[in-house]
């Protein structure tokens, strides 16, 4: 099995004050908390805003901490049991403000054309993050032009070059700050957050399955076997024009994002996801397990991921 890459994010913590209507930042304040007078404030790794107050001499202090954990990832592909390529293409980048993008592309159609369509979504991406500026651009704005472009550059590309006829991909970008992120999807790779209380899968499959679901045509439960549910109804170059769903995403305590291809989430239920993140497993050893559990379900197609965590857990 190839790994494809292995990288940790590390997010400082940031120790602001208020007082008298002023923010003021400290950041030599000790990580353990204050301690004064018999007044300790402690700074809990935790992911959301704390406020404490500590008196000291005559003022009173409002103190809020917000202190990141870690975040880590490992990305994995593998092309499986029956395909001769591998048309999957996943990664992640971290740009030195922390932002991050996280990235999934399932290529398709014509003779080794899917693989050329996924690595130029991919390769475009990774361009477009580098210049990317948020303070003129909202991170929305930023994705639709980017998919636009991205689609743009896959269907000229098709038209240009024999043997790339109808080729497209699918296409999923989760751009995070701190603990905030949105995600853009077009297709039926996917996007799940996982808690031990739930799974939530994120993105919907914009497939012909689920167009007769909506229609009541067929059952969630028939569309699992119905002969057309890999067959898209949206994908990145197949189009003049493209427009990604969006969803807005926040990173709880002890969580997990997972972005995959459908060559693992058809082969794996959301209870055995749930229950391998939660073992006693390092992060690198959930995700190879993930796709060894789906070549063992079958393989038939490729099978990729990208496995991000804030928990205090080894890599």
């Amino acid at each position: 099995m190839k790994k494809l890459l292995l990288r940790k994010a590390r997010r400082k913590q940031n120790r602001l004050w208020w007082l008298g209507g002023c923010l003021l930042a400290f950041p030599h304040l000790p990580v353990g908390g204050l301690q004064d007078a018999g007044h300790t404030v402690i700074a809990t790794r935790c992911r959301e805003l704390r406020l404490y107050s500590s008196n000291i001499g005559a003022y009173t202090f409002l103190i809020i901490k917000e202190v990141m954990e870690e975040m880590k990832f490992v990305v994995e592909t593998d092309v499986g049991l029956k395909r001769t390529v591998n048309e999957d293409r996943v990664d992640v980048f971290v740009r030195d403000d922390h932002r991050i993008l996280a990235i999934v592309a399932d290529g398709m159609g014509g003779h080794n054309a899917g693989d050329v369509a996924s690595e130029l979504a991919i390769s475009e991406f990774k361009k477009y993050f580098t210049t990317y500026n948020p303070a003129v651009i909202k991170a929305k704005d930023w994705l639709t032009y980017t998919f636009q472009s991205i689609n743009q550059s896959v269907a000229r590309h098709s038209a240009m070059n024999a043997g790339c006829e109808g080729m497209g991909t699918t296409l999923i970008a989760g751009l995070f700050d701190k603990h905030k992120g949105i995600v853009a999807h077009v297709g039926d790779s996917r996007v799940y957050q996982i808690t031990r209380k739930k799974v939530n899968q994120i993105t919907r499959d914009h497939s012909y399955v689920n167009v007769l679901i909506d229609s009541g045509e067929i059952s969630e439960e028939q569309a699992k076997t119905h002969p057309k549910k890999n067959v898209l109804m949206k994908a990145i170059g197949t189009e003049k024009t493209i427009q990604p769903d969006f969803y807005e995403v926040e990173f709880v305590s002890n969580s997990y994002f997972l972005f995959c291809t459908d060559g693992l989430s058809n082969k794996l239920s959301e209870e055995f996801i749930q229950s391998l993140l939660y073992s006693d497993k390092t992060l690198q050893e959930k995700a190879s397990q993930l796709v060894e559990e789906a070549i063992r379900s079958g393989g038939e197609d490729n099978i990729s991921l990208v496995l991000l965590s804030n928990n205090d857990e080894e890599v």
